[in-house]
C-alpha cells in the first residue's frame, strides 16, 4: 500500500484522520479519473460507525493524498454507479 496523507481540506467536516483510512479499507464503490493530473479516484467507503463517506484521492508520484471527505451524496453515488456500468 502506498503512503497516505490527508490534506487539511479533507478534515473540514466532522470526519477524522482515523475515519479516512478506515473508509478506504472498506470501499463500497469507487472509480478512477485518469485524465486529470495527477490522476485521482473517487471512493465511497464506510467509517467505523457505518457512515458512508465520499473521498477524493490524488495519486501523486510518491503518495496518495486525500483532499475531500464528506458524507456521501446521492448524486455522486449515482454518478459512480453510472460510470461503473450499473454495478457496485
Amino acid at each position: 500500500m502506498r503512503p497516505l496523507k490527508v490534506h487539511d481540506s479533507a478534515l473540514k467536516r466532522e470526519y477524522t484522520e482515523d475515519d479516512i483510512p478506515h473508509a478506504l479499507d472498506h470501499v463500497h464503490i469507487s472509480y478512477d479519473v485518469i485524465d486529470d493530473d495527477p490522476p485521482r479516484s473517487w471512493a465511497f467507503g464506510f467509517t467505523a460507525k457505518g457512515v458512508l463517506i465520499e473521498l477524493i484521492v490524488l495519486h501523486k508520484a510518491k503518495e496518495d493524498l486525500v483532499i475531500h471527505c464528506m458524507k456521501a451524496r446521492k448524486a455522486e453515488l449515482d454518478k459512480a454507479l453510472l460510470i461503473r456500468g450499473g454495478r457496485y
